[in-house]
């Protein structure tokens, strides 16, 4: 539900993405906070999280998103499906929204970096996995 979430906040605010905050009640934060689904890890407490993202309704794969370095990984089993310009697109929601989530709770500050930082998170899709 995570990855549906982000996406639909891409949709509704993309085009406007310069002027998108996200709401203090907003589920996603929830997420970052370990409240949901069921009281899960809190974001702060961790380096890296898995997110399966779903490309163009008819192929999954996973990202891996490092929260220190700012990028995430995609590992992609049938990467004959989508070339990577596709791919990139398809992500880019969640790497559009991840600074958004992580200043909503504090994450920067938690770890010593009170610079808040809105930039758009590198996408690197590795080649060297199992096809």
């Amino acid at each position: 539900m995570f990855w549906q979430n982000a996406q639909a906040r891409w949709i509704k605010h993309g085009k406007k993405w310069n002027q998108f905050k996200l709401p203090e009640n907003d589920i996603l934060i929830d997420y970052a906070n370990g409240l949901q689904p069921f009281y899960y890890v809190k974001w702060h407490d961790v380096d890296i999280v898995y997110v399966p993202i779903n490309v163009r309704a008819s192929h999954w794969v996973l990202g891996v998103v490092h929260l220190h370095r700012r990028i995430i990984y995609v590992y992609d089993s049938l990467m004959g499906i989508n070339n990577n310009a596709r791919l990139q697109v398809a992500i880019k929601p969640l790497a559009k929204l991840l600074s958004h989530i992580l200043n909503a709770i504090a994450y920067y500050g938690f770890h010593g970096n009170t610079k808040v930082n809105y930039q758009e998170w590198e996408i690197e899709r590795l080649q060297d996995i199992p096809q």
